[in-house]
């Protein structure tokens, strides 16, 4: 079955800064129950930070029944950003104002769970996964050091006036 993705229908979407690191929450309906949503940030670097909250169909029998859902998704981010471009089933891209929460989440420690895109000018695989990967928020604790990921997309762009060769990859980070 190929997969069937499209901007999914939302209710409510906040953003949320926390040092370094910046939480999209979305919640809606999906239209059966073989849906799943998820939330992504585009690939290109750009300002102030973009994100896609798209439905994709998993199954291809799915029951006709009205499914809410609620997600949330981290992203390290260093700049504070005061909006973000949702993109989604509601219409055009829309700026979302982004709620800056006090510096007592910095205690908690580095969170490992969330979303890295690793980059190489080279379209080096390799290089761009590496970038990814050491972006992930490590404890200085060893026994607290280790994390899976998973590769959740890999993009390139290519020529134009600029002669981009520009890879990206997009990992996705378990607890």
């Amino acid at each position: 079955m190929t997969s069937t993705c499209e901007l999914a229908n939302t209710e409510e979407v906040t953003a949320a800064y926390y040092p370094g690191l910046l939480v999209i929450r979305a919640s809606g309906t999906v239209p059966e129950s073989c849906w799943r949503v998820t939330i992504s940030k585009s690939l290109l670097t750009v300002w102030p930070p973009e994100f896609a909250i798209e439905q994709c169909r998993t199954s291809e029998v799915c029951l006709p029944a009205i499914r809410p859902y609620s997600i949330e998704r981290s992203f390290p981010i260093q700049s504070i950003p005061e909006h973000v471009v949702i993109h989604d089933g509601q219409g055009p891209p829309r700026e979302i104002e982004v709620d800056v929460q006090p510096d007592a989440a910095a205690a908690a420690g580095p969170q490992v769970r969330g979303e890295f895109v690793g980059y190489s000018d080279a379209l080096s695989y390799d290089a761009a996964l590496r970038d990814a990967v050491e972006q992930v928020p490590v404890s200085s604790n060893p026994d607290q050091g280790y994390f899976r990921f998973t590769v959740t997309e890999v993009a390139g762009e290519v020529g134009g006036i600029a002669g981009l060769r520009r890879l990206a990859v997009r990992i996705e980070t378990d607890d």
